[in-house]
């Protein structure tokens, strides 16, 4: 679980420019964000507006970021904002130092200083913008509108930093000009495809129930008008579809009311994994679908017509492919649907091994070409639709649930089997990657009262194609299972009374595939899956052993996910303490008391970054105003060390916990409507009515309703706002009687400990703990000076006793003494010492003993062959010649003993003669 070290930084809070980049309009004289039409009913305010589909207004690039704001789009580098902003205030705290400037005067610099802090990037669209989707690449960005699909051309950081505070206007193409139109369904999600070549495939997802993959290219205009495959899942459901792509035509279909065209509306989809090298052949390739009455479908594999592979993708699917094919052809049980949907995909990878991939080149030394391949056409380029899975339980089961509907769906793919695939292999193709995590799927559900439910694909989803003909279906199939392990609640009861339903969607976590965060509107949930994750994987391994079905049933039913409320919008903090209770007028839809701040604190995005500058921090959207958390960095990662921001430099967490700093309600900074009205009305037909005396009229009645609306209204507003920083003060001063209680009770606690709590009788007989601490070190201090005097005493006898010190030549005597002593003795031999008297001395007196060695073994060895010669063969040697030799060996003895003597005798010489020196 991540721990929370700051919450909202400075730099991103008013009046800086990190604050202004969220704001409706710029400069310290900021619009309220409710007068937007999103955020106004006919009627007045309506909840209602907010759960038609999801929002994602925050994207990231590296550091950089792009906000939607309305119908605009505006860049900013966060570590630029945080360094502009560390500079500006070093500057201010000079000037006030030197006092040149106070703090009252300061408005005028930082506005002239936010100039170039960030831009506004001009897009065609006019409607507001719902969704940012940044390719993988980082080159596109998808600009999603309610019906319309931008794809704009993302300038280089360096060019987006120049110093120009005007807007620039970015290459973007239309998407779709005659697909996604008003006219049309809602686009509810727009995908970058794993497997496209350089991020340049997009898969749209609308409302109807209708998949089109777009292959774009910058150089063909064609690209962006028409889809390259289209996908009708009503159409592959029914079993209609025809010889064509699922018979869905290029501007959409107009359909009459039916229960397909119910249950079949799309709420959100996602793709099965991200192209990794660990991950499962199928994932990435495989597209779930969730609808909003609750039924989930799968369409696999989802290619464009020329798609890159990661390294481990095609040897991992025709391992499995070829041996599910080689098994199912000697097995009777085998359906026979089943053993035509294995032939296929045994022809499908035959299809994709005999191809020559092209090679695109990287245009880097340090990324290898990527090798592109295409599409096989031995088998029909729709799949198969699988689904509805049978959740078991159903999500939607209590009669609580009535009414309630699916918002987002989020896949993890399960690791790839690296014992097959490398065949026994002792070294891994990818270091032992893909052994961590789960072999299975997880898929993740979330609905509309804030509930996450995690399932378990534990079948897989493998590749299914529809057939050109028609086919024999069975009468029973059985429908594919998503294992649900376990719902979590994110919304409390009285959360979901006061403010209605949300519309949850998920955000990745960089550190953790089984870890995300959900913007549930009200807040931002922090989810860990990996308290489980292993232990269910070592259960599915083992699963051959004795007990393990109770084991696996055991583990299933207390499988606690980690969940944390990182930001709580609401409540204005990170925690719920303070959690303001609900009154009759939060729960009146009609009112605007506290629902306007619930709307104007409504997360419209989340993103999570990853830079060793900025650290592990969540960055949410809000109508009006940013929400940042700073959390600590969960274990070693590849990012270790990161900087850590000035306000989480020295914080004392065990007593001072993180909080959210206060952020004045917009009411305060907004303009009043009166002033452009009054200026309305003297132009009008009315403006008799402001000079003449005041006649009781219809005509002046309505004059004066309209102008008692407005000041009823943002009179309201400002009481809401004033009553909001009356309760943040007395709620600052409970924290602050909390801190000094808690401060308290710590220097009492260490009081009591050290026995300074000011208790005479404890002085005068110390009884207990504090006792046994002071006669402790009370023995200790005596026993120090004990050693002290013993280590004196015998300092002064060794001084004693030595007498005085040796002079030099007696230090060099002494010095040449050892090193003749190492010279003569074998075992003396030291490194320390390899002058040339050791060279001399000692290599002589083992040459010696060698030679003498050696002499004495001829010798014998002579005298043996002498005998042995006169016995065996009877030749008799003169006694001459005998003697001779005889003479021959002993006057080389005798020389050679000599040599010892004379070297002995020096030796003793020199032993002699060395206490004379002295």
């Amino acid at each position: 679980m991540p721990k929370i070290l700051s919450y909202t930084p400075s730099w991103l809070s008013r009046p800086t420019p990190g604050f202004n980049l969220f704001s409706p309009i710029s400069g310290p004289d900021i619009t309220d964000a409710i007068t937007h039409s999103s955020y106004r009913g006919r009627h007045g305010p309506s909840r209602t507006q907010y759960q038609q589909f999801p929002r994602r207004r925050l994207a990231r690039r590296g550091t950089e970021v792009f906000v939607a704001v309305g119908n605009q789009l505006r860049w900013a580098d966060l570590l630029r904002l945080k360094k502009d902003w560390a500079e500006r205030e070093a500057r201010q705290h000079r000037r006030r130092r030197n006092g040149g400037l106070d703090g009252s005067t300061g408005e005028g610099s930082i506005k002239t200083e936010d100039r170039g802090c960030y831009r506004v990037l001009k897009t065609p669209g006019a409607g507001e913008i719902e969704q940012l989707i940044i390719s993988p690449n980082g080159v596109f960005l998808a600009i999603l509108t309610s019906h319309m699909v931008y794809i704009a051309v993302l300038p280089d950081s360096s060019r987006l930093s120049e110093p120009d505070d005007g807007p620039m206007r970015i290459k973007t193409y239309t998407l779709g000009p005659t697909i996604h139109v008003l006219t049309q369904s809602q686009v509810v999600s727009a995908l970058w495809h794993p497997l496209g070549i350089a991020g340049l495939c997009l898969v749209t997802v609308t409302a109807d129930s209708i998949v089109r993959i777009w292959e774009l290219n910058v150089d063909n205009r064609w690209s962006f008008d028409s889809p390259t495959l289209t996908i009708d899942l009503i159409d592959l459901v029914n079993g209609t579809y025809s010889e064509e792509d699922s018979g869905a035509s290029i501007a959409g279909k107009n359909r009459g009311f039916s229960l397909d065209t119910v249950e079949m509306e799309v709420a959100s989809a996602c793709f099965g994994g991200t192209a990794a090298e660990e991950e499962n052949g199928w994932a990435s390739m495989t597209l779930w679908v969730a609808m909003k009455e609750g039924d989930v479908y799968a369409l696999c594999p989802v290619l464009p017509n020329r798609w890159q592979a990661p390294p481990t993708l095609i040897p991992s699917l025709s391992v499995s492919i070829v041996a599910k094919a080689a098994a199912v052809q000697d097995d009777e049980d085998t359906l026979e649907e089943d053993r035509r949907n294995y032939m296929r995909q045994f022809n499908w990878i035959s299809a994709i091994d005999s191809q020559n991939p092209a090679l695109l080149s990287s245009g880097s030394d340090l990324i290898p070409d990527v090798e592109v391949y295409t599409r096989p056409a031995v088998v029909r380029s729709v799949p198969e639709l699988q689904g509805p899975f049978d959740l078991d339980p159903a999500p939607f089961e209590a009669d609580d649930d009535l009414g309630l509907q699916l918002t987002d769906i989020y896949a993890v793919a399960g690791h790839i089997d690296e014992e097959e695939l490398c065949f026994g292999d002792d070294e891994s193709i990818f270091g032992g990657v893909g052994r961590d995590g789960l072999s299975v799927g997880i898929v993740c559900l979330s609905t509309s009262n804030g509930r996450v439910h995690v399932c378990l694909d534990s079948q897989g989803v493998e590749g299914r194609w529809a057939s050109k003909t028609p086919e024999p279906r069975p009468k029973h199939k059985q429908l594919p299972v998503l294992l649900k392990l376990e719902s979590i609640d994110t919304l409390s009861a009285e959360e979901l009374r006061t403010y209605g339903p949300v519309w949850p969607v998920f955000s990745q976590d960089p550190y953790s595939r089984y870890s995300f965060f959900v913007n549930h509107g009200t807040g931002i949930t922090f989810m860990s899956l990996s308290t489980w994750s292993d232990k269910l994987e070592r259960e599915l391994q083992n699963s051959e052993e004795a007990g393990s079905e109770f084991r696996m049933s055991l583990l299933m039913e207390s499988a606690g996910t980690l969940r944390e409320r990182i930001v709580d919008t609401v409540a204005g903090s990170g925690s719920n303490m303070y959690r303001p209770k609900p009154t009759p007028s939060t729960i009146n839809a009609n009112t605007t008391t506290s629902n306007m701040d619930y709307r104007s604190n409504y997360l419209t995005g989340s993103t999570v970054f990853d830079d060793p500058d900025l650290g592990y921090f969540l960055l949410a959207a809000a109508p009006d105003r940013p929400f940042g958390t700073t959390l600590d960095l969960p274990g070693l990662s590849t990012k270790t060390l990161t900087k850590q921001s000035c306000e989480t430099d020295f914080k004392p967490t065990a007593i001072i916990k993180p909080r959210e700093p206060y952020c004045p309600a917009s009411a305060f900074f907004t303009k009043s409507s009166l002033p452009s009205w009054y200026a309305t009305v003297t132009r009008g037909a009315n403006k008799r009515f402001l000079d003449e005396e005041i006649r009781l009229s219809s005509a002046t009645l309505d004059v004066m309703v309209k102008a008692h609306q407005i000041l009823s209204n943002e009179t309201q507003q400002l009481g809401v706002a004033v009553a909001e920083l009356f309760r943040r003060c007395e709620i600052l001063q409970s924290e602050f009687r909390g801190q000094i209680n808690c401060v308290r009770e710590i220097a009492d606690r260490v009081d009591a400990v050290t026995g300074e709590d000011g208790n005479e009788s404890k002085e005068a007989h110390p009884t207990g703990q504090d006792a046994r601490i002071r006669q402790r070190m009370k023995s200790a201090y005596n026993r120090q000076e004990d050693l002290i005097q013993r280590y004196d005493i015998l300092l002064k006898k060794a001084t004693s006793t030595c007498g005085r010190k040796l002079s030099d030549k007696e230090k060099a005597w002494v010095l040449e003494t050892q090193h003749l002593q190492h010279s003569l003795s074998e075992d003396g031999k030291s490194e320390e010492y390899d002058g040339p008297q050791k060279s001399q001395l000692w290599r002589r007196y083992v040459e010696a003993k060698r030679l003498a060695a050696d002499l004495l073994a001829q010798a014998q060895e002579t005298t043996n062959d002498n005998i042995d010669l006169t016995k065996d063969t009877g030749i008799k040697v003169p006694s001459e010649i005998r003697k001779a030799k005889i003479a021959q060996v002993n006057n080389l003895l005798e020389r050679e003993c000599a040599l010892v003597d004379a070297v002995k005798a020096r030796l003793e010489r020199l032993s002699v003669s060395s206490p004379a020196r002295r």
